[in-house]
């Protein structure tokens, strides 16, 4: 028996953007896997485009995906009942106010189980370029 994280593989990290853009929902015998898109996916990756993938190697609490330069795709390593908090304020901010310091969220994947309250799954913001993680700016400075 051979075991695989799907995430190296480029053909599924590409399945798994299509999947938001299209709205796509997938039943399960106990409830069901959405992936839900925003108005802002359609600016940052226009229908049909193909972005490169790649698992982001840099050290941190969850598991990310980049693809190009635009988006990243943040599954959460942690999964509660109800909305991921950066999902709700990002969503918030990218659909129904014109602020433009954080990156707009693109899209997102969740769970609703079918009795219970559905559970965030992953998030995917633009991606914001930057020189290093902020984690290490307070690690560098401490005394």
């Amino acid at each position: 028996m051979v075991f695989c994280d799907a995430l190296w593989d480029g053909r599924f990290r590409t399945a798994l953007l299509e999947a938001i853009s299209g709205g796509r929902k997938f039943a399960g015998s106990h409830g069901e896997l959405r992936a839900v898109p925003t108005r802002a996916l359609k600016q940052l990756c226009p229908p049909g485009e193909t972005l490169p993938s790649s698992l982001m190697k840099a050290e941190q609490s969850n598991t990310s995906l980049v693809y190009g330069d635009r988006l990243v795709l943040k599954f959460f390593r942690r999964l509660e009942e109800g909305i991921n908090p950066d999902i709700e304020i990002g969503t918030f901010l990218t659909e129904k106010t014109t602020f433009a310091y954080v990156p707009p969220v693109a899209g997102r994947w969740e769970y609703a189980p079918a009795a219970g309250v559905p559970l965030s799954m992953a998030i995917l913001p633009g991606h914001v370029r930057t020189q290093s993680a902020a984690w290490s700016y307070p690690l560098r400075t401490s005394p």
